[in-house]
């Protein structure tokens, strides 16, 4: 508001006052502006001068109202400094922490000099290194590694947004498998059934319940392994304390290692439902196996592996098993891995044999010697007994010997004088069967060797030589069971060896196990334990709005313990993060009692952070997912502020005494220390010390008092002080200092250079660098390698200017620095932070725009506009901390006061405009496209220069008479406007009928599209 003017009168004014006045005072003077006289150019120059005179009379007012504020102590508001988060990084080797005290400079090169920064607390840098970061979720049995390119982008200061919580399934690394191993009995290919007999000894009543839940399709299911991966079997059912595993196709049960154990694996695989097999239903002593061949195909059996004619490999389809020509101690050798690694199973051989007779030489006609007389028998061919194989050996390969076979008799002549039927072998696996070579081949083998041989040394004889054809075998154990060689349960990415706890009764074994945190957590894993402290860890949040449902409850934790007894223990924290909701430092000092434990796989030391209202997988709906830039170790806040020691100001004699004036601006902070030796005693020093003051006393060696220095306070102005009050009042733009006169504050003891002044000065809104340019230490720490800083420096704003400082002055007596009304809020907001452009009060309102009784939401734009979103978190951060201390009790909670930026609405003109004269057609575009851009700008738009207010709207309409101000312009023919809000990163159009409904939106300008025709 302007003040009122005591004279209105311009110079048209006057003149038109002098026409009126002269007829009657000179008549005969006639008074012609148009065509001055001497007389009237008299006058005309007293008017011009007379001008002066009612202009200072007219800032009269505006002089008053200057020195009323002065009166009530208005000053402007000093420069605020830029604030940044600097990393410190070690050498490679460092394994101590190192010290970085508060103050510590660092700079940033600038083109017009370096930036000075100083770091806000001392930090202790540890060597120990973020390398995993995990998230698990108990009710949703998640848990998900965060990638390894964002720690790796953390830790060379580059920001990877990456979104924590993200329970949906994606990128699970949990697992519950229970593992079954056996070298032998799980050596499969073909069609099998296997049978599991599962056993508790302490609650038999739940054998069936626990083998009912294992086969359920929708809890669980049975795999084997193979050389793609784990398949399923065709059928897995229950009955009893019995499951049973049908495999009913083709194919290896592969060897694999799992847990450094190499065998042949089945597995139990729970699904992501299976909640009531992870709730401890399931649990046993005692596990038996068996695997019976499947006759799937109806083929009867299956083929062996190899077959061997002593040296000579032969067909299934037919062969010789001993040659066509047997000799003693002949070999027929028949080779199956997955038969004949069944030991104590019964193992049958079928196959279909006949005899064939082949002759060793060609049969010789005998040699009749003819006579006139002879006898029949003298005609008859000589008849040989045939050779006939009497008995074999069978024998198997024991490891290191062959040795008996346990077969009858009648298998061992089986080959004497065969005839053509089916024969069948069958035998138990003897338990020390074992793999050997025949012939180049590493298999299991057994074999039949010729014992006796009939007729072998007959001349002419005929060979019953044994002709087989389709061998096949099978195997089964009936009712016999072996108990698994391999036990192993899968649970939480950690692999738990059970074999040692396996069928020792009593003994039971969980195989599933849920996480031991109850709660959706976050987990820290470092390579070296991070003790003592303080210890920084800056995360770079992406801001999020959240109301009072939806700030989650956090609890740290580290795991500490002693001699292997590892539990998870609460650590303290300072979290600046509001439950990882906003960008802060979370400074803890670690434990001496840190322990490795390999969790989720890997060895490391850990924190975790702990959900413990589980809003992250319970919570709200409308949860949001809260996005991290990054983790960065050893990293804290700096200032962008220059530290003056003990300046001596220079007194000046001004109005009201003596004032005294620093040499360097704006200042951001000051300590006035003031020499009282000669006049504070012994008594006086212990009263001033008693009550609080701070007191710099130096003594001599034998105690006596040297010097005493006391800090005196600053206070917003001296009226209220009394003649004892330290007090001194100080504009930090100027640097003027004023102390009492002994009646309104303590005066200055005289004599000497009294005042000592420590302060720190800004360089405003220079000190805004930009991202890695604070990259220079003063000095140098023994063992820090680089510094920089991961996220652009924000903050630093020039101090405010007169005019500024004029209109927020009556706004002070009004508020009375507590916020009642919206006003109070939106003049608070600007106090508490000089750069804001824009506020606006949203009561009742939170910061999704929903009505909420309590709330305060404030809009806030900052003199950057648009470009000042990445300054944004600390504006917030200064205007909340700022209002929390000035709000009614009721809503003073920092989920009531939020500051959020306003959503800003790119209003895109597109227009079709005509011109008579073909010359203006580029001009009235370039014309057009430049109004538009200036109407439309946020900070120095709209219908008076001084932008566009929050929440206001604009209609279509007033774009007609904008454009037809261009002077080129006939008329417009066509014109309409598209909206689009750009809020939290999301761009989304809007009907601009509806801008109402944005009440925290801003006008910006979009992208204008200007067609000019010619009528």
């Amino acid at each position: 508001m302007l003040p009122p003017k005591i004279d209105r009168r311009d110079a048209k004014a006057l003149i038109q006052q002098m026409k009126e006045m002269a007829p009657f005072y000179t008549p005969e003077w006639r008074f012609t502006p148009e065509d001055p006289d001497p007389g009237t150019a008299l006058f005309l120059l007293f008017a011009d001068m007379y001008q002066d005179n009612i202009q200072r009379l007219n800032r009269v007012p505006y002089k008053n109202f200057v020195a009323f504020l002065n009166m009530l102590n208005v000053s402007q508001l000093p420069a605020r400094p830029a604030r940044a988060q600097v990393t410190f990084r070690l050498s490679e080797g460092v394994r101590d922490p190192v010290w970085v005290a508060s103050g510590t400079q660092l700079s940033a090169a600038e083109e017009d000099g370096e930036i000075v920064f100083e770091t806000e607390r001392g930090v202790m840098l540890t060597p120990a290194k973020l390398v995993s970061l995990y998230e698990v979720s108990n009710r949703r049995d998640v848990i998900r590694k965060l990638p390894d390119a964002f720690l790796e982008a953390s830790g060379l200061g580059d920001e990877r947004p990456t979104a924590l919580f993200r329970f949906d399934g994606a990128d699970n690394l949990q697992q519950h498998m229970l593992y079954i191993g056996h070298e032998r009995l799980f050596l499969l290919e073909r069609t099998v059934k296997i049978d599991l007999v599962f056993g508790n000894s302490l609650m038999r009543y739940r054998e069936q319940e626990i083998c009912r839940l294992l086969t359920d399709p929708n809890l669980a299911e049975w795999l084997y392994a193979t050389e793609n991966g784990w398949a399923p079997f065709d059928l897995a059912v229950s009955e009893q304390n019995r499951i049973t595993l049908h495999k009913n196709r083709g194919g290896a049960i592969e060897e694999r290692e799992i847990g450094g154990a190499s065998s042949h694996w089945i597995a139990c695989r729970l699904r992501p439902a299976a909640t009531p097999l992870l709730s401890g239903n399931v649990s046993f002593d005692s596990i038996m196996a068996k695997t019976d061949y499947a006759d799937a195909d109806g083929q009867g059996g299956f083929a062996p592996d190899r077959l061997f004619a002593g040296d000579v490999q032969g067909r299934n389809e037919g062969m010789y098993p001993f040659g066509e020509f047997f000799v003693p101690y002949g070999t027929f050798y028949i080779a199956s891995q997955e038969a004949f690694s069944k030991r104590e199973g019964r193992i049958s051989i079928r196959f279909r044999m006949r005899a064939v007779e082949n002759r060793l030489s060609p049969e010789q006609e005998p040699q009749i010697e003819w006579k006139l007389i002879m006898k029949k028998s003298q005609f008859e061919k000589q008849v040989h007994e045939p050779v006939s194989i009497t008995s074999v050996l069978w024998e198997y390969w024991n490891g290191s010997a062959w040795v008996r076979l346990p077969v009858g008799e009648t298998e061992e002549t089986m080959f004497y004088r065969p005839e053509e039927a089916e024969r069948e072998l069958s035998f138990e696996c003897p338990a020390d069967l074992a793999e050997t070579f025949v012939n180049g081949e590493y298999s299991y083998w057994i074999r039949a060797r010729i014992l006796q041989i009939e007729n072998l040394y007959n001349p002419g004889s005929v060979y019953l030589s044994p002709w087989i054809e389709n061998v096949s075998l099978a195997y089964g154990y009936g009712e016999r069971f072996l108990a698994p060689e391999r036990l192993a349960a899968l649970n939480n990415t950690l692999l738990q060896d059970e074999t040692s706890r396996l069928n020792l009764e009593g003994t039971a074994i969980r195989p599933f196990m849920q996480l031991d945190c109850k709660y959706p957590s976050l987990y820290f894993g470092f390579d070296a334990p991070p003790v003592r402290g303080p210890i920084h860890l800056y995360v770079s949040m992406k801001p999020m709005k959240l109301t009072q449902a939806h700030v989650p409850l956090f609890e740290w934790e580290y795991l500490g313990g002693r001699h292997g007894q590892a539990e998870w223990r609460p650590l303290k924290v300072f979290d600046e993060t509001n439950g990882l909701t906003q960008s802060g430092t979370i400074q803890f000092a670690g434990p001496h009692d840190f322990t490795s434990e390999p969790i989720f796989g890997t060895p490391l030391y850990w924190l975790r952070a702990v959900n413990r209202d589980s809003k992250y997988e319970a919570g709200p709906d409308d949860m949001p997912v809260p996005i991290a830039n990054g983790f960065f170790v050893n990293t804290t806040r700096v200032v962008q502020q220059e530290t003056v020691e003990d300046e001596v100001p220079i007194p000046v004699e001004g109005e009201r005494g003596f004032e005294h004036w620093l040499d360097r601006t704006p200042i951001v902070a000051e300590q006035v220390w003031i020499d009282e030796t000669e006049h504070l005693g012994e008594e006086e020093l212990e009263s001033l010390e008693a009550s609080g003051a701070e007191c710099n006393v130096l003594r001599d060696s034998e105690g006596n008092l040297q010097r005493i220095r006391i800090l005196w306070q600053p206070v917003g102005s001296l009226g209220d002080s009394q003649p004892k009050d330290r007090h001194y009042v100080i504009d930090r733009n100027s640097g003027k200092l004023l102390f009492g006169d002994g009646v309104r504050g303590m005066a200055v003891p005289e004599g000497g250079e009294r005042i000592r002044v420590s302060y720190k000065v800004s360089a405003g809104r220079r000190g805004n660098v930009g991202r890695k340019q604070i990259a220079a230490l003063h000095q140098s720490i023994a063992f820090v390698q680089t510094v920089e800083n991961p996220e652009p420096a924000a903050g630093g704003c020039d101090g405010e200017t007169v005019q500024e400082a004029i209109r927020r002055g009556p706004q002070l007596i009004k508020h009375r620095d507590r916020a009642v009304t919206a006003d109070d809020f939106e003049w608070l907001a600007r106090e508490a932070y000089p750069n804001i452009a824009k506020v606006k009060c949203l009561a009742n309102v939170n910061v999704r725009m929903e009505r909420e009784i309590g709330s305060i939401t404030l809009v806030v734009l900052a003199k950057d506009g648009l470009q000042g979103g990445q300054g944004f978190p600390e504006l917030k951060r200064e205007v909340e901390k700022y209002m929390l201390e000035r709000v009614p009790s009721v809503v003073a909670f920092p989920e009531n006061i939020q500051v959020i930026e306003p959503a800003y609405l790119e209003i895109s003109v597109h227009v079709v405009m005509a011109v008579t004269n073909m010359d203006h057609i580029v001009s009235a575009e370039l014309e057009s496209i430049r109004l538009l851009g200036k109407f439309l700008d946020p900070l120095t738009g709209g219908y008076d220069g001084k932008g566009w207010a929050i929440g206001q709207q604009l209609h279509v309409s007033v774009f007609y008479g904008l454009l037809k101000s261009i002077p080129a312009v006939s008329h417009v023919q066509k014109l309409y406007m598209t909206v689009h809000k750009l809020e939290d990163g999301v761009r989304t159009e809007l009907d601009p009928r509806k801008l109402g409904d944005v009440p925290h939106g801003i006008v910006v300008g979009g992208v204008h599209e200007v067609n000019v025709t010619l009528v």
